[in-house]
């Protein structure tokens, strides 16, 4: 049910996109990729997800407002890749950019609080 839900986010979201561009809408296009990423991450389609977000990243350049919201997305489905490295880097610069644009750095700081939770449980799992 959850993931039929995450199908018609993605098919939504893409559609949404493609729309906004066509119509030079440069903010809700930024944040329909957002959406997008995040249902592809739900999917398990980190791969997509993953260029989704960078896609955001280069298109937020536009909307600066929104690159923290970007780069934190990128953090996320970095996390679920367990590519711990790359998202506490993301999200320490999500946490950067947000006061700059005058948005709250209050995600990126919990997904990177999450991120170091996971990493640690990850080794702990190892056996280190």
């Amino acid at each position: 049910m959850l993931e039929s839900r995450f199908e018609w986010a993605q098919r939504f979201a893409k559609r949404a996109k493609l729309l906004f561009q066509q119509i030079s809408e440069p903010v809700q296009a930024v944040e329909s990729l957002l959406s997008l990423s995040y249902s592809q991450s739900a999917l398990g389609h980190d791969d997509l997800a993953i260029r989704t977000a960078s896609d955001a990243v280069r298109d937020s350049q536009r909307v600066q407002h929104l690159s923290a919201a970007a780069l934190n997305y990128v953090g996320v489905v970095s996390f679920w890749r367990r590519d711990y490295g790359t998202a506490r880097g993301v999200l320490d610069a999500a946490c950067q950019f947000a006061p700059q644009y005058g948005v709250a750095s209050f995600q990126p700081l919990v997904n990177g609080a999450f991120t170091e939770l996971l990493r640690c449980a990850n080794l702990r799992m190892q056996g280190r």
